[in-house]
């Protein structure tokens, strides 16, 4: 980590980058590449650290929406399916919900990037 925190140009992540492989050429815009990669993980880290700080009220629209699919759900494990069926239900629903989750994650820091690169074009 110290090798990076010293850095303050591109040409330095080209440095540290030939001293990480030597034997691989770096042009300069590997360079500028690998550091606006960096620079979009750390936005990412910012992003998703504001995501979780937030407490946002969920809409009247999702609530009805999870009424719907939970009775829905309900009627199906009550149903005559047999157990081995109502737990893969389960489990699809499980890993369907955090497939959202992901999803979701990924269009608020799509937004906050594209937030960001808006505001730095203003200041130009």
């Amino acid at each position: 980590m110290g090798d990076f925190a010293a850095m303050k140009s591109v040409s330095d992540v080209s440095l540290l980058m030939n001293k990480i492989a030597p034997n691989r050429h770096l042009s300069p815009f590997d360079g500028t590449r690998l550091f606006e990669e960096g620079m979009v993980e750390v936005l990412r880290e910012l992003a998703l650290t504001t995501l979780f700080a937030m407490d946002v009220p969920a809409s009247d629209a999702y609530f009805k929406a999870e009424e719907v699919t939970e009775n829905k759900r309900d009627s199906m494990l009550t149903s005559a399916l047999p157990d081995h069926q109502k737990e893969a239900l389960i489990e699809y629903e499980e890993a369907l919900n955090f497939s959202r989750l992901l999803e979701n994650e990924d269009h608020f820091v799509a937004g906050f990037l594209a937030g960001y690169r808006f505001l730095k074009q203003l200041k130009r």
